[in-house]
């Protein structure tokens, strides 16, 4: 509930983003609430009605992750993302009409108990079905969404401490951990009567809660960074549009592109813009004076990688360099790495194990 009261008072700007993640917080306090008390003597006279709610607020959590997960990838969406909750509604305005028919039928006629299995086959069909069917698919999307994502980053940034949406990774982990574990322990319980098994699952619930809500403090600056490079993207090409069709008119596309290549190799060793922390492919291109597409497709082909990747290989040249050379022996692994243009150690060991095999360290007692 913390997090759920932190997010309510979030800038404007992040209130499609916060809202979806405190809906999740909210759906999720309600499973976890029905797990502990639904078998209280209390609830039993409106055991239907929870139950209903259950199965409606069960159907609404992949919609509402993979939504969250689109909303700061992606930005502002008006409000196609509504669609996305229609079984909920339906489920739940269905058995409200059922349950309404229920209680004004005369106890004990044929008709009432027809009702009666109804809403158990709609509520329990909502929950194997749709719950199921609705997680797989979901998660399908959101992964591909967070994918897609992370190549784009990395076509145009040669950093990702700012633009990073790794942790939805976990998020989405997260989110089918938590479905494999009611599926599990709902069998466990309804067959093998296991005793004790909510509190594994509540423990479950409460660290996945605590990790999406302090990941997604920090997301708000990294939703402002990709907003803005999405702004950038749009800009360009307007520009690259024009050039384009003036290239082509002339028919000078593999001139410009041999110009571009010869430019890029002599730039790159002369001026070493990779040593800049937040390159970006929009100020290289402007610094080669061509469009960022054009430096793309050249980086893609010629060099089979992204641009993240090629001026990652530069900055671990040079870091090799200092590393090995004698002055660079009084700086720290950190310092190296703010010099060769990482952001972080922690991304300059990623990178620098990636590619040559071992850590900055071992590579530095090896040499």
């Amino acid at each position: 509930m913390f997090y759920a009261v932190r997010f309510l008072f979030v800038k404007e700007e992040f209130k499609k983003q916060t809202n979806l993640l405190v809906l999740l917080f909210l759906l999720l306090a309600y499973i976890e609430a029905f797990t502990l008390f639904a078998e209280h003597e209390f609830l039993k006279p409106y055991s239907l009605i929870t139950v209903s709610v259950f199965a409606a607020v069960s159907i609404t959590l992949a919609p509402t992750v993979f939504s969250y997960i689109r909303a700061i990838i992606i930005g502002r969406q008006g409000t196609n993302y509504i669609r996305h909750f229609a079984p909920a509604v339906i489920v739940l305005v269905l058995d409200l009409l059922l349950f309404l028919g229920f209680y004004l039928l005369e106890d004990g006629s044929s008709l009432r108990q027809i009702v009666y299995y109804a809403i158990y086959v709609v509520t329990l069909g909502s929950i194997v079905f749709v719950f199921v069917g609705q997680s797989v698919l979901y998660s399908i999307w959101s992964y591909r969404l967070i994918k897609n994502h992370e190549k784009k980053v990395g076509e145009v940034v040669s950093f990702e401490e700012e633009v990073s949406l790794k942790w939805t990774r976990v998020f989405l982990f997260g989110y089918l951990l938590f479905f494999v574990s009611v599926t599990i322990s709902s069998y466990l319980y309804e067959i093998l009567h296991v005793k004790y098994l909510g509190y594994a699952f509540d423990l479950i619930v409460i660290v996945y809660l605590l990790y999406i809500g302090s990941q997604a403090v920090r997301q708000f600056s990294v939703h402002n960074t990709i907003v803005d490079l999405t702004i950038k993207l749009g800009e360009d090409d307007a520009k690259d549009e024009v050039e384009e069709k003036a290239i082509e008119q002339i028919e000078q596309v593999e001139d410009r592109f041999e110009q571009i290549r010869s430019r890029l190799e002599s730039y790159m060793k002369e001026h070493k813009p990779y040593l800049q922390q937040d390159l970006t492919i929009f100020d290289l291109s402007k610094q080669l004076d061509t469009n960022y597409k054009y430096l793309s497709k050249i980086i893609n082909n010629d060099y089979n990688m992204n641009f993240a990747t090629y001026i990652n290989e530069y900055r671990i040249e040079e870091a090799k360099s200092q590393l090995t050379d004698e002055k660079g022996q009084i700086y720290k692994i950190e310092a190296i790495a703010n010099m060769v243009g990482f952001k972080s150690k922690s991304a300059f060991n990623n990178a620098f194990k990636k590619m040559v095999g071992v850590t900055p360290s071992q590579f530095r007692d090896e040499n």
